[in-house]
């Protein structure tokens, strides 16, 4: 929805794509690692004020992974924005207090 493009303008906001950990190397914290990492790289860069990213809620695992470090914006599925069966849901985690 526009309001949500219009909430993550270009050059202040850093964007997640593809956060992927293989299966047999999943539950030992990397993909946090990885999350914890891209964020104070994006923290240490000038103008990023917070992070963005959507997950296929769908996909085991993905939603409670998302809602351990980061805040839910808004959910799709309510929507039917993206299709029907779709499992997309936007969150975004702050980079500055």
């Amino acid at each position: 929805p526009r309001w949500l493009a219009e909430r993550y303008p270009t050059g202040s906001t850093a964007q997640l794509v593809r956060v992927y950990v293989a299966a047999e190397h999943r539950r030992h914290g990397l993909a946090r690692a990885m999350v914890r990492r891209a964020c104070a790289f994006a923290a240490a860069t000038t103008g990023y004020d917070c992070v963005y990213l959507h997950t296929n809620v769908n996909v085991p695992g993905a939603q409670g992974f998302w809602d351990s470090v980061a805040k839910e914006v808004f959910d799709a599925r309510t929507t039917g924005e993206h299709g029907p069966g779709c499992g997309t849901v936007h969150y975004e985690i702050p980079l500055h207090a």
